[in-house]
């Protein structure tokens, strides 16, 4: 499962992969055997090297894993992706953090296996989710990082090439036969490598230069220095962890393109592509998403002569590639960050709110269809967006909301959490502590919290939401009672069984008085008080709660409802633990007749109900090798 083709022109660094080879396989003491970080600086090979690794060596591995890390959202996904293509792990109604863990496990049990994990700079983004040291498989991981040791590898720095394997990529790029040192174009060739400082990405920038303007190899040196002194005389480049030579040698391509026909097409869809994923920005992200990027833009996306005659000039220079699968335009992020700092303040600006729009295009509307659109482009937005993080408005702090609610649905909670902290700082600037919008943003952020295991951070920001909501709204406005229900469930987890046990009270006589004794949220009330009692071992009041919501559910609802199947399921266990046994198994045989009939026998539910079943009847426990005791609790 590599995303990348090989590269068919890539040249040298045998020693390198030696070096990788032997230390992936070495097991000595002390050492972090088999797995290995390759760094570097930005545009040095790091990845080139990764996925020749992975072509040249494919014989030793039995299967071979590729995770982007740009972000967790990535990273999650690609351990899905994992789980999806091999079968190894179920999916369906699990959590990205249950599936990526699963799949870790599951490589625990192979042999013979390569994961490489592109793009790791921040270690937080894989903590917990690396394969551990003594797994039976390979870890590489690409990074800027030189810390090595934090992930923690064994390491291998990636210098600049060699100047004998630099002057043979030029050459091989350039289309140029290979020159020997008494060669009259080798002085030549020999000046530009030095002037490049034997960088990977520069060397190739220059060969596309050279390839495409059919230049004489002697007179490049000349027009790139000369394009260096326009760009030192005009501003200095902030671009990080990137050498000179590659921003001069970009702007070469940059100037050249620009004068082909599509050239101004084909600079304002790179200018876009600049901003958005550098792993693989999706045809379809663009294509779904056209009509918010304005007009010549998606001319230049919706026309398909356009569009292909863009894409070509663009490859033509090396400024952009194609995954493997095609679906996907690839830009290296020295040229996205070269792309970028060619940009004035206003132009900028103007791209920074096309891709605003771009991603709330993309965001759903809440139907079941556009959330599962809004998986398959998740990684397209999170990096992207969040760049834009210092842009508020009340529009964007929606955006911002709204996505983070969504990942935190979806169970990526580290960027959740980014940004909800983000939307909850800016809406505490803007509109104030007690705002509506800012109370509703803390909220969320709480229960990220919560789902991350942060309790203390949780409790006390719910406290807070809490507090406000009763001194603006009162004590039973709905907003209120959902506010004293989750800091309820937050007491829950941290074993603050009489706090919670008080706040559900509260809550169910209002709601009792407000909705009815058979309205859904009263119900759902009584379902968590019930939990609350069982785990304070307060068994005949729970079982009694549990009864009563059963039989509401029954005759409103019918027999078979999920909703039903939920309440006989917990009554089962309520009435395990009183040691009615016969009462328990009875009940259970329902809810496993009745979730295969309603959700099948592979949903997560139905196996959970199954394994509990046959633990009880002292059977063997089938194919599931431990019970997971899930009650509904609804926030």
């Amino acid at each position: 499962m590599v995303p990348y083709s090989r590269n068919h022109h890539f040249t040298g660094r045998d020693d390198l992969l030696s070096e990788l080879e032997e230390k992936l396989k070495d097991a000595k003491p002390k050492r972090f055997n088999h797995r290995v970080a390759i760094y570097g600086l930005g545009g040095v090979g790091k990845t080139q090297i990764a996925i020749e690794y992975t072509y040249r060596y494919d014989k030793v591995y039995n299967s071979i894993f590729w995770l982007s890390a740009a972000d967790q959202t990535a990273l999650l996904s690609g351990f899905e992706a994992i789980a999806t293509s091999t079968g190894c792990a179920p999916t369906l109604n699990q959590t990205p953090d249950a599936i990526a863990r699963a799949v870790l496990t599951w490589l625990r049990q192979q042999r013979e296996w390569l994961l490489v994990i592109d793009n790791l700079d921040d270690v937080s983004v894989a903590e917990g989710y690396l394969p551990s040291i003594d797994a039976n498989g390979h870890l590489i991981i690409t990074t800027r990082n030189p810390d090595y040791l934090q992930f923690p590898a064994e390491g291998i720095e990636i210098p600049v090439l060699p100047k004998d394997e630099a002057i043979d990529l030029l050459c091989l790029r350039s289309n140029i036969q290979k020159v020997e040192p008494s060669a009259s174009d080798y002085e030549h060739i020999s000046s530009i490598v030095d002037e490049l400082g034997c960088h990977a990405l520069a060397m190739e920038q220059a060969a596309a230069f050279i390839r495409s303007s059919s230049m004489e190899i002697s007179k490049f040196l000349p027009v790139y220095k000369a394009s260096r002194k326009a760009l030192l005389d005009r501003k200095s480049p902030t671009i990080g962890q990137y050498p000179m030579s590659v921003y001069a040698t970009v702007l070469l391509s940059f100037g050249k393109m620009e004068k082909m026909k599509y050239g101004e097409q084909a600079m304002k869809l790179l200018r876009l592509l600049a901003f958005l994923n550098p792993d693989g920005v999706l045809l379809e992200f663009l294509e779904e998403g056209s009509t918010a990027l304005g007009d010549e833009l998606q001319e230049i996306i919706t026309n398909q002569l356009i569009f292909h005659e863009v894409l070509a000039s663009l490859r033509q220079y090396s400024l952009i590639g194609r995954s493997k699968d095609m679906n996907s335009l690839v830009v290296h992020r020295v040229i996205q960050a070269v792309t970028r700092e060619e940009l004035s303040e206003s132009m900028r600006a103007t791209y920074h709110n096309i891709v605003l729009e771009l991603c709330r295009k993309m965001v759903p509307d809440g139907s079941h269809e556009t959330y599962l659109k809004f998986k398959r482009v998740q990684s397209q937005i999170v990096e992207p967006l969040f760049a834009l993080f210092s842009i508020w408005t009340p529009g964007t702090g929606y955006l911002f909301f709204r996505i983070g609610s969504l990942l935190r649905v979806d169970g990526k909670l580290r960027d959740a959490k980014r940004f909800l902290e983000a939307d909850t700082d800016h809406c505490i600037n803007f509109l104030g502590e007690e705002h509506p919008d800012t109370l509703t943003s803390m909220n969320n952020l709480a229960s990220t919290y919560r789902d991350q295991g942060k309790l203390e951070e949780a409790a006390d920001l719910q406290q807070k939401v809490l507090e406000a909501r009763r001194r603006i709204l009162g004590e039973e406005h709905p907003d209120t009672l959902t506010s004293m229900n989750n800091l309820a469930l937050t007491y829950w987890d941290q074993g603050k069984l009489e706090e919670a046990a008080d706040l559900q009270q509260k809550v169910l006589e209002a709601q009792r008085r407000i909705l009815g004794e058979e309205h859904p949220g009263t119900l759902m009330s009584v379902n968590n008080l019930a939990s609350t009692y069982r785990d304070q071992g307060k068994l005949e009041e729970a079982a009694d709660l549990q009864q009563k919501v059963l039989e509401t559910w029954r005759r409103i609802l019918g027999e078979e409802h999920p909703d039903t199947l939920t309440s006989m399921n917990n009554l089962a266990f309520s009435y395990k633990s009183l040691g009615r046994m016969r009462d328990a198994v009875t009940l259970m045989q329902q809810v496993v007749k009745g979730r295969e009939r309603i959700l099948g026998a592979d949903h997560t539910y139905t196996r959970d109900s199954k394994t509990a079943l046959a633990k009880w009847l002292g059977l063997p426990p089938m194919q599931y090798k431990k019970l997971t005791y899930r009650i509904t609790r609804i926030l």
